[in-house]
């Protein structure tokens, strides 16, 4: 397994990444007309736009499998929040690693850089209530779901998520594990 930093020549595979996550994880919480066929342009257009560009605080990680095909990637921003700290706003593995580490060692990775960047007040994510695969995740990881609103995107308008939660010492105990 190699994580390495994303480059805009990753955009296309992140993005088909991320659309197959979508459509597998998000049936019956996102329109379908828009998981079958809006997600794609817009996911390519949204990877497309962040891999172009260097933004200071943002950094994405990808992680290859042993023949160098793209197992999973990350997208985490260290300083977003004064009270809950760094916003990991992706983390995807593809079906075929699934079960395989590369989800952790994701993770583990953002552990590791946010202590390293600083961030004192930890590290949180949003996740859909229904999302119970990401959930269980998250928990067997060490996160503490903190907090129950319904979501303002409009895709998902009535949805309810979760923000997930490590604290600063449960990164370094992820990062340290």
């Amino acid at each position: 397994m190699i994580l390495r930093e994303a480059s805009l020549a990753d955009a296309p595979a992140i993005a088909a990444l991320h659309t197959a996550n979508w459509r597998q994880s998000y049936a019956g919480i996102l329109p379908d007309d828009y998981l079958a066929s809006e997600i794609e342009a817009d996911r390519k257009a949204v990877w497309q736009e962040r891999l172009s560009k260097t933004e200071a605080g943002r950094r994405t990680t990808v992680a290859e499998d042993e023949g160098g095909k793209l197992a999973g990637f990350s997208c985490v921003y260290f300083d977003h929040d004064p009270q809950w700290g760094a916003f990991l706003d992706n983390l995807h593995t593809s079906a075929s690693a699934r079960g395989k580490g590369y989800g952790l060692a994701l993770l583990k990775d953002i552990a590791s850089r946010t202590v390293s960047h600083g961030a004192t007040a930890g590290l949180y994510l949003w996740v859909f209530e229904k999302n119970q695969t990401a959930r269980a995740f998250y928990a067997r990881a060490g996160a503490q779901e903190v907090e129950r609103t319904d979501t303002q995107w409009a895709l998902a308008m009535g949805e309810w998520r979760l923000r997930c939660h490590w604290s600063a010492d449960d990164l370094c105990a992820l990062a340290a594990d």
